[in-house]
């Protein structure tokens, strides 16, 4: 339910900011990026902002602050209202599904990779140049590790994983033995 939430707070910011040429998206997704990483380098931040028992205009006024100090011009009133409805937590949920929807709107299409170790580029491009091919258009990959894969890697493109590990292969195989 939290990405569904998450989705409609990215879909608002976008319709507010609309038209977004490329530009300014960029723009957007530069103080999006900066406020997350403020949230997360910073446990007095994120104790401030996620605790109930903290006033609205409280946490409005440490916005408005951080705000000014990383001119954060764009989003300002957006996080104010995150902030408001108590969705702060969800803030990193929310700027992806914004990148989302600038992605897409570009024509571009998103997809997250993960390798049971890090791909190398031949790999990278064989994977990036199939999803080209399945998706019919540009295609932006976002690269990971995990080594309890054993093999193979796992691409999820929104909410479709199309899974190619070695675990998910005996996994399937361990489903149909058990029929």
């Amino acid at each position: 339910m939290s990405i569904a939430v998450a989705k409609q707070y990215a879909q608002a910011l976008y319709e507010a900011l609309e038209p977004l040429d490329a530009e300014r998206a960029k723009d957007v997704i530069g103080e999006l990026s900066a406020f997350r990483e403020v949230l997360a380098k910073s446990a007095e931040l994120r104790s401030i902002l996620l605790n109930p028992s903290v006033n609205t205009p409280q946490k409005k006024n440490v916005i408005g602050r951080l705000a000014e100090s990383l001119e954060l011009s764009q989003i300002r009133n957006f996080l104010m209202v995150v902030s408001g409805r108590r969705r702060i937590g969800l803030f990193p949920e929310i700027q992806e599904a914004f990148e989302e929807l600038v992605s897409a709107a570009a024509g571009i299409t998103r997809a997250q990779i993960t390798g049971a170790a890090e791909l190398t580029l031949e790999q990278r491009d064989r994977i990036e140049s199939a999803l080209r091919s399945l998706t019919g258009s540009a295609v932006l990959c976002k690269y990971g590790a995990d080594d309890s894969l054993l093999g193979g890697a796992v691409v999820q493109i929104g909410s479709t994983v199309y899974d190619g590990s070695i675990r998910g292969q005996i996994e399937t195989l361990r489903q149909r033995l058990t029929e």
